[in-house]
């Protein structure tokens, strides 16, 4: 089994920057799980 890979921080930091450059996926189109889902209906539900 290979070793973790290593990044230098320069590389890491452009990891991050380009993560955060990325536009906001439309809520609809974003996964949500099951339990996530009840806490936000849980006030309604009761």
């Amino acid at each position: 089994m290979p070793g973790a890979k290593s990044y230098t921080r320069a590389q890491w930091d452009e990891f991050v920057h380009a993560l955060e450059a990325l536009p906001e996926k439309p809520r609809n189109e974003q996964r949500v799980s099951v339990s996530d889902a009840m806490k936000e209906i849980r006030a309604q539900i009761l």
